[in-house]
């Protein structure tokens, strides 16, 4: 009912609260929620003030509570959840930054937090593992992987997500030499054979793999990568 009385913008706003909610397990901060409508909903805000005013018009309509948390405020539409969800991707177009990567999701992946060693969630990524080119890294057909993208340059031994031509692939990375990058493949199939670019190819690392979440076919704990 109060949801009818709400301005164009204020259901944006209420929207991506519960979408951050659901995503991520947690309500957001105001400095979150900024962020997140920007990225998200094409709705950049000036000013902390001005999410403030639109959250304090979501209270009055009683739709959030909104709580003290230090010196941030925090909003809370429910209990806080032990589960997050990560967008699963398929495929991305050559170029795509990382903070577009959700518009590509297929779908998410409920994951609970207590197997995730990374703990800023709204990073995170996830892919479902096709073929067998990584298996002695304990990387099978059908396994998720978690993957967060890099802030830095990937280190020579990293498994990565690269993306060739709009194509993701897993592999280990190391750079040969100052223009010669390696993608090769750790599996037990001869038939996988390396990648080798020029820095000045269509390549893009897009994350560092962080989690393995292993299929039922292979029952083991989820893997965790440094």
């Amino acid at each position: 009912m109060h949801n009818r009385l709400l301005t164009i913008k204020q259901k944006l706003v209420y929207k991506a609260i519960q979408d951050y909610h659901f995503r991520f397990g947690k309500t957001p901060t105001l400095m979150a929620l900024k962020d997140f409508l920007s990225k998200n909903y094409n709705l950049p805000l000036k000013s902390l003030k001005s999410v403030y005013q639109y959250v304090n018009s979501l209270k009055q309509k009683g739709l959030i509570k909104k709580t003290r948390g230090g010196n941030s405020i925090k909003l809370n539409l429910s209990e806080v959840s032990n589960f997050v969800h990560i967008p699963i991707l398929g495929s991305v177009n050559a170029g795509t930054p990382a903070y577009e990567l959700q518009e590509h999701a297929l779908g998410y992946l409920k994951v609970s937090k207590k197997l995730l060693s990374e703990k800023n969630y709204e990073r995170l990524f996830s892919m479902e593992v096709s073929g067998d080119s990584m298996n002695l890294k304990n990387i099978y057909n059908s396994d998720h992987i978690i993957f967060e993208p890099l802030k830095d340059n990937p280190r020579d031994g990293d498994i990565v997500v690269a993306n060739i031509d709009g194509n993701l692939t897993i592999k280990e990375f190391q750079m040969i030499d100052k223009n010669i990058i390696g993608l090769f493949p750790k599996s037990s199939n001869p038939e996988h054979k390396p990648i080798f670019l020029s820095k000045s190819d269509n390549l893009i690392i897009i994350g560092k793999v962080k989690t393995i979440l292993k299929s039922p076919y292979f029952k083991q704990k989820p893997k965790f990568l440094e």
